[in-house]
C-alpha cells in the first residue's frame, strides 16, 4: 500500500457554511465526482479537473436547507438529500413543540422529508419533496450500486428504509428477519440507543459482487455500544419487474472497550469481514467474522485488542531506552477503510495533516502521507475551486473512502483533499514494514542507525577480573575496541554535511581516502566486510538526496558491495531513471538485490521508451564495442533488448509479476513477447552461435556482447509469456484479429512451444530407459537351474 500526495480538490472561504460531509460517484466518462453537502448549499465537483460541475444554494436554516450530506445514485443518476417536510412552517414546529412539553408520553414528529432533484432542476423551490413519516431524524443517506432504484435511510433510532425517485418505501427495519443469536447478558434498565456510525457495503472487494451489508453501531448510556450487521437481500428481478427487497439481522453484539475509553470511530474491512473500532487515545479493537454464504450466517472468530494507532508516531531507530513517552491524541482519531481491502487509514483530530495506512490484518503501518492545509498561489496556474489565500479549512469533519479503494478523502469544514491509494494488494514486504521505513519518516531523511556507543552507560561499567585477576579499565577497552567506531561516526558526519564536502571532488576525495585507510586495517582479515552498512547506507542516500552534485561515482562503488537493497532504498530506481544514468541501472540490474516484480516492470517500460533515444542507443553501442571492437552501430530494438534480456533473467513470483504487469500497454506487450520467442527459439536450436547467427541475424542475442548477463531460463521466460498473456488476453485477441503480423508472431510462438513439447516427450522416455539402466537393479537368478532347461508341474 503507497499513499500519495494529496490533491486540493476545494477550498471554501471563511464565510461559508460548514461542511457536512460529502459523498463520491461515477460520471458517464467514468469521471470520479465528490457531492459537497453544506447547510447553505450543495456542489459537485470533478476530481480529475477540480472544477465545480453542479451548484446549488439555498438558506440556511429554511425548509430546503439539507440536514445531512446528500447522495447521487449510481444508476439513475438522480440526487437525493434530506430536507425539512413539505408544509411544515416555523409556527407549526413550535406548536408541536408545546404540544410535546405538556404530554410527554406523545412522540414529536421529525418533520422530515426526502428531497430528489436531477441535474436539470436548477431551482431549489422545484425540488420534488416527500416526507419520512419518521418519528426519529434521519443520521445518514446511503446509496450502492447494488440498489438499482432506491437509496437507505438511516434514522438515528436504528431504524432504516428505502425510498425510490418518486419517495415510494420499499423496506423497512420493521420488516427484516430477526437471525441473530443474542449474548447472555445481565439485565439492564431500558436506556435509549442512538446511532453513532453507519455503512453499507458488500464483503467483496467488487461492489457488485458478493452480499450487501448495512452495519450500525448504536450507542446505550455513556459507554456502552452495541453492533447490529444486516443483510440486505437485492432480488434479481427489477421492483417492476415484482422484486421485493428484503434484510436480516445477522448480528447484534457488544462491543467492549478498554476501560475509561470513549469510542471515536469505527471502520468496516469486508475482505476479511472485520470491523475496527478506535478510541478517542487511540486503542484499537477489532471484531472479525466469518460468513457461511449457504446459510446466511455470521459467526464470530475473534475478539482482539491491536496495538495503539500512535505506535506509528515512534521513532524505530532511537534506541529503546531513549525513546520518548507517546502523547495520544486528545480529540480523537477518524479512520476510514479502502474500499473492498484490509487496510484501514487513521488521523488524529487535533493533527489533521498525517495520514497513516495500516495494515488491518497484521495491525502495522504500511504507509504514512502529509497532506499540506496551506492555500495555493495564484501563480501555480492550478484550478482550486472557490479557493481562499487568507482563511483555513477548519477542523476535519470526515474521512471516507472513494469508490472501489481508488483512494481517501479528507474532509475539513471548508475545504476536500483526495488522498490516491496505489499498490492496495499487500506484498511480504509491506507487512514487514520495509516499504513503510522511509515513508513513516516525516522529515524524508532517515536517521543513522543508533551506534553501539551511544547505548552503554561507561559511568556505570564496573572492572571486571580477568584470568590473571587483574583489573581491566573501562576507558581503555573503550579505546581498543571502538576506536573504529569512533571514526567512522565522525567520517558518515563529514559526508552527510553539505558544508564540510559541498562539491562531489570533496566527497568523493574524502570517502575514497577513508576507504583506502579501513582497507588497509581489515587487510588480514578475510571475513571482514570493508564497507559497513551504517556507511553503505548513508553514502548511498546522501547520493541520491544530492543529484545535482552527481555523485553517481560513489553510488556505483556503492552498488558494487552486491548488499544494497531496492526495498531498503526505495527512490533509487526511480532516481536514476529520472536522471537517465544507463551506466549505473545496468549496474544496480547485476548488483542489486531483491528488485521487486513491479520495479521490473517499471525499468522495462524506461528502456523500451528509450529505445529512440541518441544517448541510450551511443551508451549500448559503447558497451558493445568495448568487449568486441568489431561490432558494428546497433540499432535502438538491439539496445532495448539488450537491457530486456537481463531483466527477464531477474527472479520473480508469478503472482506479484501477474499484477505488475497489467501496467504495460499493448505495444510493449507485443515487444517484451517478440522477445520472448527470440529467447526460446535460442533454447530450441542450442548453442552453435556461429552457424545460428548465420543463418537468422536477429539472434544476435546469442552473442556475448550484446548481453551483460546470462541468457534466461526457458521456465523464466514461460512464466513472462504466461503473464503476458493473461493479463493483457482481451487487448492481444482484439490485435491478433485487426493485424496479421500479430496473428503471425502468436502463431509462431505457438510452434515453438509444440515443438518443445514434443522434445520433452522423447527427453521423458529416455530418461525412463535411463532409470532403469543405472539402478543398479539386475535380474533374479534361481540357483541350481540351468540356463536352458524345461521343468514339468504336474498337479
Amino acid at each position: 500500500m503507497q499513499l500519495d500526495d494529496a490533491i486540493s480538490l476545494w477550498r471554501g472561504r471563511a464565510a461559508d457554511a460548514t461542511l457536512l460531509g460529502a459523498s463520491s460517484s461515477l460520471a458517464k466518462d467514468n469521471t470520479r465526482l465528490m457531492l459537497v453537502t453544506s447547510g447553505a448549499d450543495v456542489r459537485e465537483v470533478c476530481a480529475q479537473t477540480r472544477k465545480c460541475v453542479n451548484h446549488w444554494t439555498f438558506r440556511a436554516g429554511s425548509a430546503h436547507a439539507l440536514h445531512v450530506p446528500a447522495v447521487r445514485h449510481p444508476h439513475s443518476r438522480t440526487f437525493f438529500g434530506i430536507c425539512g417536510a413539505p408544509g411544515v412552517s416555523a409556527s407549526k414546529k413550535a406548536r408541536q413543540a408545546r404540544r410535546q412539553e405538556s404530554n410527554k408520553t406523545a412522540a414529536l414528529p421529525a418533520n422530515e422529508g426526502l428531497a430528489v432533484w436531477r441535474d436539470t432542476d436548477l431551482d431549489v423551490a422545484k425540488w420534488r419533496r416527500a416526507p419520512l413519516q419518521s418519528s426519529a431524524k434521519a443520521f445518514a443517506l446511503l446509496a450502492h450500486p447494488r440498489l438499482r432504484e432506491e437509496v437507505l435511510v438511516v434514522f438515528q433510532d436504528g431504524s432504516f428504509a428505502t425510498y425510490d425517485e418518486d419517495a415510494t418505501r420499499s423496506l423497512h427495519s420493521d420488516d427484516a428477519k430477526d437471525v441473530a443469536v443474542v449474548e447472555e447478558e445481565e439485565e439492564e434498565e431500558e436506556q435509549e440507543e442512538t446511532v453513532v456510525w453507519s455503512c453499507l457495503e458488500s464483503d467483496h472487494v467488487s461492489p457488485m459482487k458478493g452480499g450487501l451489508f448495512l452495519s450500525l453501531l448504536m450507542q446505550k448510556g455513556e459507554k456502552q455500544h452495541e453492533l447490529l450487521v444486516y443483510q440486505v437481500d437485492v432480488p434479481n428481478k427489477s421492483r417492476r419487474q415484482g422484486g421485493v427487497l428484503g434484510a436480516a439481522l445477522l448480528v447484534r453484539r457488544r462491543v467492549k472497550l478498554p476501560d475509561n475509553e470513549e469510542l471515536s470511530s469505527c471502520a468496516f474491512h469486508p475482505i476479511t469481514f472485520s470491523y475496527s473500532f478506535v478510541g478517542r487515545s487511540g486503542t484499537w479493537h477489532m471484531l472479525r467474522f466469518a460468513r457461511d454464504a449457504l446459510s446466511n450466517s455470521l459467526t464470530l472468530l475473534a475478539s482482539q485488542q491491536l496495538p495503539n494507532l500512535t505506535s506509528a508516531d515512534a521513532d524505530s531507530i532511537i534506541p529503546v531506552h531513549k525513546k520518548r513517552k507517546l502523547q495520544a491524541s486528545t480529540s480523537g482519531y477518524l479512520v476510514s477503510g479502502v474500499g473492498g481491502y484490509a487496510y484501514l487509514v487513521s488521523v488524529p483530530k487535533d493533527a489533521p495533516t498525517k495520514y497513516t495506512g495500516w495494515d488491518s490484518k497484521f495491525a502495522v503501518p504500511v504507509a504514512s502521507v502529509q497532506i499540506n492545509l496551506a492555500a495555493e498561489k495564484d501563480a501555480d496556474g492550478e484550478v482550486v475551486v472557490g479557493r481562499s489565500t487568507q482563511d483555513g479549512v477548519g477542523k476535519i469533519v470526515q474521512l471516507m473512502s472513494v469508490g472501489p479503494g481508488e483512494g481517501v478523502l479528507a474532509v475539513f469544514e471548508r475545504g476536500i483533499f483526495l488522498i490516491p491509494v496505489l499498490n492496495k494488494n499487500s506484498t511480504l514486504a509491506s507487512v514487514l514494514g520495509a516499504t513503510a521505513s522511509s515513508a513513516l519518516d516525516p522529515s524524508g531523511v532517515a536517521a543513522a542507525p543508533a551506534l553501539p556507543d551511544s547505548s552503554v552507560e561507561w559511568g556505570n561499567v564496573t572492572a571486571t577480573s580477568s584470568v590473571n585477576n587483574d583489573t581491566l579499565d573501562a576507558e581503555t577497552w573503550k579505546t581498543n575496541m571502538c576506536s573504529d567506531d569512533d571514526r567512522e561516526r565522525q567520517l558518515i558526519a563529514d559526508l552527510l554535511d553539505p558544508k564540510v564536502t559541498p562539491t562531489a571532488a570533496e566527497f568523493s576525495s574524502r570517502l575514497n581516502e577513508a576507504l583506502k585507510k579501513q582497507k588497509k586495517r581489515k587487510a588480514g582479515d578475510k571475513n571482514g566486510e570493508e564497507v559497513s552498512f551504517r556507511l553503505l547506507q548513508t553514502v548511498t542516500r546522501r547520493c541520491l538526496d544530492s543529484t545535482d552534485l552527481k555523485l553517481w561515482g560513489p553510488l556505483e562503488t556503492m552498488l558494487c558491495t552486491n548488499r544494497l537493497s531496492a526495498r531498503a532504498e526505495p527512490t533509487l530506481l526511480s532516481t536514476l531513471m529520472q536522471h537517465n544514468q544507463f551506466a549505473l541501472l545496468e549496474c544496480a540490474i547485476v548488483h542489486l538485490i531483491d528488485i521487486d516484480e513491479r520495479a521490473i516492470v517499471r525499468l522495462m517500460k524506461y528502456f523500451i521508451r528509450k529505445s529512440s533515444n541518441s544517448a541510450f542507443i551511443a551508451f549500448a553501442t559503447k558497451r558493445i564495442k568495448a568487449t568486441n571492437k568489431e561490432t558494428e552501430q546497433i540499432d535502438g530494438s538491439a539496445a532495448c533488448e539488450r537491457f530486456a534480456v537481463a531483466l527477464l533473467g531477474l527472479p520473480t513470483n508469478n503472482v506479484f509479476l501477474h499484477r505488475a504487469i497489467r501496467e504495460l500497454e499493448l505495444e510493449e506487450v507485443l515487444l517484451v513477447l517478440a522477445i520472448c520467442k527470440k529467447l526460446l527459439l535460442v533454447h530450441t536450436t542450442g548453442s552453435d552461435e556461429d552457424e545460428t547467427t548465420k543463418k537468422d541475424n536477429s539472434l544476435a542475442v546469442m552473442k556475448e556482447e550484446r548481453r551483460f548477463t546470462p541468457l534466461p531460463s526457458a521456465s523464466r521466460c514461460c512464466a513472462w509469456i504466461c503473464a503476458l498473456l493473461d493479463a493483457h488476453l482481451s487487448a492481444l485477441v482484439q490485435r491478433a484479429s485487426q493485424n496479421a503480423e500479430v496473428s503471425r508472431t502468436l502463431h509462431q510462438l505457438e510452434d515453438l512451444v509444440q515443438l518443445q513439447l514434443r522434445a520433452s516427450a522423447q527427453y521423458e522416455l529416455v530418461h525412463g530407459v535411463l532409470t532403469n539402466f543405472l539402478s543398479g537393479v539386475q535380474l533374479p537368478k534361481a540357483p541350481g537351474i540351468p540356463d536352458y532347461s524345461i521343468e514339468e508341474l504336474r498337479l
